[in-house]
């Protein structure tokens, strides 16, 4: 795997719609098919993906809705696990081998968080997907993407805070990417900021945002906390401070 390092510059004036005066230093995890290590570690990432949709819906697809739902979660089951590997992955090159580690999936209500060794500290790794371009989601200032918090609903009242929120954005709608992560022989992901909780706790930088899940029988709005990329911090800046916490 390759970590590139690069800056997106909102202030570019090329394009109206990135109209938020500020710059970002992010990191990209590159993975190359054609090279042994690369192929091995994506089929650990699908594999353990899937084995994380299948925990949170293990009823066997037979109708096309189910059909649908099953292929909903397989995507975010993989998306999700490869935005958390990839952010260990940097955060261990950047600090040392055994800065942090995985927690254990045991179900749906408790995902996979990465833990900082050397004080228990945990990092929780969210991912969405930005059709318009991973600088569309941080730099338009009316449509920019969140750092997504601790969340609640009338099934799960409230959501225990962690210590540090991080976002991996993927510039293509959720099949697309689906598709583009089988069939590229170059994958990248983008590491895309993320706040601390004292950020998370102010309520001059988050605000409550409506999200609407649903699966098979159901639907549920939860409200959950959300600072705007233009006030998060970003990779560089927040991986620095979990270093100095």
């Amino acid at each position: 795997m390759e970590i590139r390092q690069y800056i997106i510059n909102c202030k570019d004036n090329s394009y109206a719609h990135f109209n938020l005066n500020r710059e970002y230093k992010l990191a990209q995890i590159i993975f190359n098919r054609n090279i042994e290590e690369d192929q091995e570690n994506l089929d650990y990432i699908y594999e353990q993906g899937i084995k994380i949709s299948q925990k949170v819906h293990p009823a066997a697809a037979s109708d096309s809705l189910q059909r649908r739902e099953l292929e909903r979660l397989q995507i975010d089951g993989v998306s999700g696990f490869l935005a958390e590997w990839c952010w260990h992955y940097f955060l261990n090159d950047l600090h040392g081998s055994d800065f942090v580690k995985f927690t254990e999936f045991r179900d749906v209500a408790y995902q996979i968080d990465l833990v900082i060794t050397k004080n228990n500290k945990r990092i929780e790794v969210r991912s969405s997907n930005v059709r318009n371009g991973v600088k569309f989601g941080l730099c338009n200032r009316r449509y920019q993407f969140h750092i997504v918090g601790p969340y609640k609903n009338l099934v799960k009242p409230g959501e225990v805070g962690k210590d540090f929120y991080v976002m991996v954005l993927y510039p293509v709608e959720k099949k697309k990417w689906f598709s583009d992560f089988y069939n590229l022989d170059i994958v990248t992901v983008d590491l895309t900021c993320g706040a601390n909780w004292e950020m998370m706790d102010d309520e001059n930088i988050y605000k409550w945002e409506t999200l609407e899940s649903k699966d098979i029988s159901s639907s549920i709005k939860s409200e959950y906390r959300a600072i705007p990329f233009g006030k998060s911090l970003d990779t560089f800046k927040i991986a620095q401070l979990m270093n100095e916490d």
